[in-house]
């Protein structure tokens, strides 16, 4: 894993690709472009098969859209005006035009399009009533998984119908929060977050049910410490980053 002290606060938030050009260049040297730049951040974004980008942005919090890769944006969702003003936090695609957005915010919690960022629809009132933010989603054969917050209430949800309805599992007692959700098939998934007990740090539970049960696979073993984001090469070499939000010694 990769530790983190605090990620959270960032006064410009900058959306770069990498690009590998070894195709024009004989040495495939990697070039970065500065596709869009937000006043404070952009919190996710998905870049679907067919090359349509979408920006969870915060301060403007919008939905952006890009269907030349990020050459040019439009806006797609407008939540400046509101009430309460959502914080836009993560993101996930099915296609091209079935897209999800998560909020911190109750009310606004789940954003769904259904032709490609054309129209967004707010799915929140069909969540179960303990689900006040959606920090993480994740999709694998057709099921959507979610889970939230990153203070406050762990909680697993699923969905096979892409967010008509939804099982709800609470997850309170082994975790006091959970951030991201990671699922290599309908399955086996990871959850991760921060332990129930303080003095155990971050944790990553999982699964090989679907959900149904979930066991502590690693802890961190540093009282502040909680997993944040997930990254998976394959099923067995995977990546966790932390963030610990004790003062710095």
């Amino acid at each position: 894993y990769a530790a983190t002290n605090s990620p959270m606060r960032h006064p410009l938030a900058v959306l770069a690709f990498l690009l590998a050009l070894s195709c024009f260049e004989a040495s495939g040297q990697w070039h970065m472009y500065k596709l869009y730049s937000s006043e404070r951040r952009i919190d996710d974004f998905v870049l679907t098969a067919g090359n349509k980008l979408f920006l969870a942005s915060n301060q403007p919090y919008m939905v952006l859209k890009s269907s030349d890769g990020g050459l040019s944006f439009d806006t797609s969702l407008n939540l400046e005006l509101a009430v309460p003003r959502p914080y836009l936090r993560s993101m996930v695609a099915f296609n091209d035009d079935v897209v999800f957005l998560g909020t911190l915010t109750p009310g606004h919690t789940l954003y769904r399009t259904t032709n490609g960022g054309s129209s967004w629809e707010n799915l929140s009132a069909g969540l179960p009533t303990e689900v006040t933010a959606i920090c993480g989603m994740f999709q694998v054969d057709g099921v959507l998984f979610a889970t939230g917050r990153y203070t406050g209430n762990a909680y697993f949800l699923k969905s096979f119908d892409q967010g008509e309805t939804w099982q709800f599992q609470s997850l309170s007692q082994q975790a006091s929060n959970l951030i991201d959700v990671h699922f290599f098939d309908a399955n086996h998934g990871y959850l991760l977050g921060r332990a129930a007990k303080a003095d155990s740090g971050a944790v990553l539970l999982e699964t090989l049910d679907g959900g149904a049960s979930w066991q502590a696979k690693w802890y961190s073993g540093q009282p502040g410490d909680r997993a944040w984001k997930f990254f998976a090469r394959n099923s067995q070499h995977f990546i966790v980053s932390l963030e610990n939000g004790l003062p710095m010694a």
